[in-house]
């Protein structure tokens, strides 16, 4: 009984062998980049060698202070390029705000491999804006001088 137990043991773990288990996706290095029209649209791109047999490919992106991650598919310029836009106006995204983003290819042979993840400053870049930092917060302003972000030192509670 114990000799029959032994065998169907090693048997059992032999073919555990044999099961594939899916990788993780491969890291691959593309060149990532990103610019946006504040308040309009986010575009992001990726740079991918010719090489890569791409099948479609998708965007994730989170933006800071947020814990759902966005996505949205990217689109194949059948050169090089993988194109994302993303809609600010119906998904805003906090002025101000680190995002970080990455591309997921699907390639044609059903692998899936993943870009390294980038970050992109999304600030207002319709002023030229001025920073006052403590170790409580940060101002942002555009309008007025030094003492007039000080101010907000003096409120109640915030000095």
């Amino acid at each position: 009984m114990l000799r029959r137990f032994a065998i169907l043991l090693v048997v059992l773990l032999l073919s555990s062998l044999l099961i594939s288990i899916p990788a993780a996706a491969q890291t691959i290095d593309i060149s990532l980049s990103a610019s946006y029209t504040f308040g309009e649209s986010i575009q992001f791109q990726a740079m991918v060698p010719a090489r890569i047999p791409i099948g479609s490919a998708t965007l994730f992106y989170i933006p800071e202070g947020e814990s759902k991650t966005r996505s949205g598919t990217a689109e194949w310029d059948q050169r090089d390029t993988l194109l994302y836009s993303a809609d600010v106006v119906a998904s805003p995204v906090r002025a101000f705000s680190t995002i970080v983003y990455w591309f997921e290819i699907a390639l044609q042979d059903g692998q899936t491999v993943q870009s390294e993840k980038a970050t992109l400053e999304y600030i207002d870049n319709r002023f030229e804006w001025k920073t006052r930092v403590s170790d409580e917060f940060i101002v942002h302003w555009y309008e007025g001088d030094v003492p007039f972000a000080q101010s907000f030192w003096i409120l109640p509670g915030l000095d």
